[in-house]
């Protein structure tokens, strides 16, 4: 996915990581997210060491308390939900290169809780693919009923 590059420093030397800012459309023509990319090591959940990479989504992708609670793509204020599916599609397809997703409304998902082991993580990233999976059939649904 394409995006401009912006690094983060503390100090002069002492580079953080960077922001790609990627062209996410679909709740609105101009929306955007922000993915931070670490280079440095943070203290994780279970005292283990890992860099924290984090997708800011914005209204494109973000959790209501509605049915019980769930991450969703806010179909009913989409401007466009056909576009918007395809911008969380792409963002599924990058979702190795995020561990939790800040979004606009509701509370962070750390996707990196319980990973230390391999079969831990594997089913983690089930979780992540069948969350946004989700929110991608109800925007689908929104854009035919809409037509």
């Amino acid at each position: 996915r394409n995006g401009y590059k912006w690094p983060v420093k503390q100090e002069e030397d002492d580079n953080v990581g960077d922001f790609l800012i990627l062209h996410t459309p679909g709740h609105s023509p101009g929306s955007i997210s922000l993915l931070f990319r670490s280079t440095q090591q943070h203290e994780g959940i279970e005292s283990f060491s890992l860099p924290v990479n984090v997708l800011f989504t914005g209204d494109t992708y973000a959790y209501t308390t509605r049915n019980g609670g769930t991450m969703t793509g806010f179909p009913r204020y989409a401007d466009d939900s056909i576009q918007q599916s395809h911008t969380l599609r792409e963002l599924l397809n990058i979702s190795h290169c995020w561990d939790v997703i800040a979004p606009g409304h509701g509370h962070p998902r750390d996707y990196r809780r319980g990973s230390v082991d391999s079969k831990k993580k594997e089913n983690l990233k089930e979780v992540k693919r069948v969350e946004m999976e989700k929110a991608l059939k109800e925007l689908l649904l929104n854009g035919r009923i809409k037509q």
